[in-house]
């Protein structure tokens, strides 16, 4: 079986209802807003590589980018993160850094804490380093709609 693949199953179901494109959240508002705008309607998760989240000269376009392209985006971003030699799950939690752990649906977020307890237990990351996600990061998540595995345990 392959764990990889399985969490990022898990992160495509939960993201599914998502929808693009990607968009600036005023485009019009000035030449950058406009820039950031005309880069984000480029963007498919299906396709993002390495340097669309890398790369400075792309990347910071995120910031600019409305709640609902980030939930369309995340699994292209967490896809291109895990599938990296080594991984870098970093990444994505770099890019979402700024954004408040509000924009996720409750499904969304018991997916990226799933994501989270893949990362750090093979070391890839430590919760330490997620504080700005919220508590959430570091307790036990329910959620009457989606039935968690039993976060004592590695992910399977």
């Amino acid at each position: 079986m392959n764990e990889q693949q399985d969490i990022l199953n898990v992160i495509e179901r939960a993201f599914s209802s998502e929808s693009g494109p990607a968009r600036c959240s005023d485009p019009n508002h000035c030449d950058e807003c406009q820039e950031a705008d005309t880069m984000l309607l480029n963007l498919d998760p299906r396709d993002l590589n390495l340097e669309d989240l890398s790369s400075e000269s792309k990347n910071w376009i995120f910031c600019f980018a409305t709640d609902e392209s980030i939930r369309w985006l995340t699994p292209g971003m967490i896809r291109v993160a895990l599938t990296q030699d080594p991984p870098r799950p970093r990444l994505f939690f770099d890019l979402i850094s700024q954004k408040t752990s509000d924009i996720y649906s409750d499904d969304q977020w018991i997916a990226i804490l799933d994501l989270v307890d893949y990362c750090c237990d093979r070391d890839w990351l430590s919760r330490d380093e997620l504080g700005y996600l919220g508590p959430g990061v570091c307790k036990n998540y329910t959620s009457e709609q989606a039935a968690p595995r039993n976060r004592s345990e590695p992910f399977r």
